[in-house]
C-alpha cells in the first residue's frame, strides 16, 4: 500500500465516527508530500513562529470558507501545528538542536485532534456539531489511541536519550490530552476574535466561549535535565528586594523545566560558597550594583564558572548610562542628547551646562537601574534640588533631553545572531515609568504587541539589535526606547539582567510569542550553556 494511503488508512481508524469532510482536511496537509502547489501556498509553515500565527490567519482568509467543514478542518489542523511547534516542538530544538524526529508526532497528534482531547467538556460538542453525530462513548476506542500514541512518542524520547525503555515515561496519555485541551481552548479564544470563524462554530451549534482556556504544555512534565543550575539572587544593591523576588521566580521556572536548581543569596559572607557548589551554569538575577557592572561576572570568569547572559565588559558598559551613550554614540545608535555632570559640581554650574538640552529635561544617576535616582525637570527652579537628589546616589549624573512620545521596550535574546522578541508599549499609573510604577501590580501597562505603525516597530526593533550588538551583549537583554515627537526612536539604556518578576517586561514579551516563563527560562539556561567560554 502507498505510503499515503497506510497514512490516511490509519487516520481513518483513529477518527473512527467523524465527518469525512473535517477528517479529509484535519489530515490533508500532511498527505501532500507531491502536491507542490499547495505546499508552496502554505509557505508559513517556515516562518518565525511569532510571525506564522497572522500567516495562518491571512492564509485562512484567503483561502478558507468557514462554512465549509473541509476547510475547517485544514485551519483546525494548522492551528495544532502552530501549537505544537511554539511549544514542544521548540523545547526539542532547544535541546536537541538538528534532531528532526520529533517534528514527526505533531502530525500525530493532530490527526487525533478532538478524539483525544474527549476528558474535556467542550470537546464532545465541538465534534458532535463537526462530525454531524455524538462523540463515540466506547470508553476503548478512545483509550487506545490516547495510550497508544503516548506510548509511541515515549519510546522515540527515551530511544533518542538512551533511556532504558523501562525508565519512568515522559509522555502520559494525559499529557496528550492537556495538549490537546490546551490548543482546543486557544483555537476557540481564536475563533471569537476572528468573525468568520466564530459565526462557523456558532452555526454548528458551538459557544467558543464555553471552552477553558488552559495553558498548552510545552515539553514532557516528567523529563529532567542533568545539568546544575544555581540562581544567584538578593546582591547588596537599592535593587535587592527587586533581585529576591526575580531569583524566586526563576528557581521556580527552572524546576518546573526540569532542571536541578538551587539559589543563592549572594553577600560578601556566601560568596565563598560558590566554588563549592560546582553548578553546571549560574544563572544571574542580580539586579543593580555588584551584579549587573561586570563585578560579578568576573568573579565567575575567574572561578571559571560559566553563567547567563552578557560578560564583563558589556555588563560594565551597559550599568554606567553616560559609558552606554558614549559608545551607542560612537557606533551610530541614535539616542536623546545628553550632557555629563558631576555631583561635586555646584547646582549653578550644572544648570548652565544643560541648558542647551532645553527644558523639560531628564537626570538620570548614572549607575543605578530600575528609574532609581531618575527625575524629571519641567522649570528651571527645580532644578537645584532635582540635582541634589540625583547626587545623592553618585557623583557621575547623566542630563538627557526629555522625550515626549511612547515608551518601548524591546527584548532581545541571542548570541550572534540575536532576535528581537515583541515591542512593548508601556503606560504608568504615576507621572513616569519609575521604581513604583514597575514593581507595582497595577502601576503600569505593557501592551503587546506595541500600537505602532509596522515601519516604525521594524524600525525600534532594528535599533533595539543594533544597540544590543554594539555594547557586546549575549544570551539576552532588554533595550528601552522612546519616541520623540515626531515619531523617531531613540535608545535610552540596555538592562544586561532585565527584571524576571511577575510584573517584568521580558517574561511577558516571552508568553507574546508562546514562551511560558520556564520555557523561556529553559531556552536562556541552553543558549548560555551553548556559548559558555565565549563572553566578552
Amino acid at each position: 500500500m502507498p505510503a499515503t494511503m497506510t497514512h490516511l488508512a490509519s487516520a481513518m481508524r483513529l477518527w473512527r465516527g467523524g465527518s469525512p469532510a473535517f477528517f479529509l482536511g484535519s489530515i490533508l496537509p500532511d498527505c501532500v508530500d507531491g502536491d507542490r502547489d499547495l505546499k508552496d501556498r502554505l509557505h508559513f509553515r517556515d516562518l518565525p513562529g511569532e510571525k506564522r500565527m497572522s500567516a495562518l490567519l491571512s492564509f485562512a482568509e484567503q483561502k478558507l470558507s468557514p462554512e465549509n467543514d473541509f476547510d475547517l478542518g485544514v485551519f483546525f489542523h494548522y492551528f495544532l501545528d502552530l501549537a505544537w511547534d511554539r511549544g514542544p516542538q521548540r523545547w526539542h530544538r532547544q535541546c536537541y538542536t538538528g534532531s528532526r524526529w520529533f517534528k514527526d508526532y505533531r502530525f500525530e497528534l493532530s490527526r487525533m485532534g478532538l478524539h483525544l482531547a474527549h476528558t474535556e467538556p467542550g470537546a464532545q460538542a465541538l465534534w458532535a456539531a463537526l462530525a454531524k453525530e455524538p462523540l463515540p462513548d466506547r470508553e476503548a476506542d478512545l483509550e487506545y489511541p490516547r495510550k497508544e500514541m503516548a506510548s509511541f512518542m515515549d519510546f522515540n524520547v527515551k530511544y533518542h536519550l538512551g533511556e532504558d525503555e523501562g525508565a519512568s515515561s515522559f509522555f502520559t496519555p494525559e499529557w496528550v490530552d492537556a495538549f490537546l485541551a490546551g490548543a482546543l481552548g486557544a483555537f476557540c479564544r481564536l475563533a471569537e476574535s476572528t468573525p468568520p470563524w466564530r459565526e462557523a462554530l456558532v452555526s454548528r451549534g458551538i459557544d467558543p466561549a464555553a471552552f477553558p482556556e488552559t495553558e498548552i504544555p510545552y515539553r514532557p512534565a516528567a523529563f529532567r535535565h542533568t545539568e546544575k543550575i544555581l540562581v544567584l539572587k538578593g546582591g547588596v544593591s537599592t535593587e535587592r528586594d527587586v533581585s529576591l523576588r526575580s531569583g524566586d521566580a526563576v528557581a521556580q521556572a527552572l524546576t518546573e523545566a526540569g532542571y536541578a536548581v538551587e539559589a543563592l543569596d549572594i553577600t560578601a559572607e556566601t560568596v565563598p560558597l560558590l566554588a563549592a557548589k560546582k553548578p553546571d551554569l549560574v544563572f544571574l538575577a542580580l539586579h543593580g550594583k555588584g551584579g549587573e557592572d561586570g563585578s560579578i561576572q568576573g568573579l565567575l570568569e575567574w572561578l571559571g564558572l560559566p553563567y547567563t547572559g552578557p560578560g564583563v565588559a558589556s555588563s560594565a558598559v551597559c550599568m554606567d548610562k553616560i559609558l552606554t551613550k558614549r559608545v551607542l554614540s560612537s557606533a551610530g545608535v541614535a539616542t536623546a542628547p545628553f550632557a555629563v555632570l558631576s555631583g561635586r559640581e555646584s547646582a549653578e554650574e550644572a544648570l548652565s551646562l544643560v541648558r542647551p538640552l532645553g527644558l523639560p529635561l531628564v537626570l538620570k544617576a548614572s549607575r543605578q537601574g530600575s528609574s532609581i535616582g531618575t527625575v524629571i525637570v519641567r522649570k528651571e527652579e527645580d532644578f537645584a534640588a532635582a540635582f541634589r537628589e540625583t547626587a545623592s546616589y553618585g557623583d557621575a549624573i547623566l542630563a538627557e533631553a526629555f522625550l515626549s512620545g511612547m515608551e518601548l521596550t524591546v527584548p532581545v535574546l541571542g548570541e550572534e545572531e540575536p532576535e528581537a522578541l515583541p515591542v512593548i508599549e508601556i503606560t504608568a499609573e504615576g507621572a513616569f515609568y519609575d521604581f513604583a510604577s514597575k514593581y507595582t501590580p497595577g502601576g503600569s501597562h505593557h501592551i503587546i504587541p506595541a500600537r505602532l505603525p509596522e515601519e516604525t516597530r521594524a524600525k525600534v526593533e532594528r535599533l533595539a539589535l543594533a544597540a544590543y550588538r554594539a555594547a557586546g551583549c549575549r544570551g539576552f537583554s532588554r533595550v528601552d526606547c522612546m519616541l520623540n515627537g515626531e515619531g523617531e526612536p531613540f535608545v535610552l539604556e540596555i538592562n544586561t539582567i532585565p527584571g524576571m518578576t511577575a510584573q517584568s517586561l521580558l517574561p511577558d514579551a516571552g508568553r507574546a510569542v508562546g514562551l511560558s516563563f520556564p520555557a523561556l527560562a529553559e531556552k536562556i539556561v541552553m543558549s548560555a550553556l551553548k556559548n559558555k567560554g565565549s563572553k566578552s
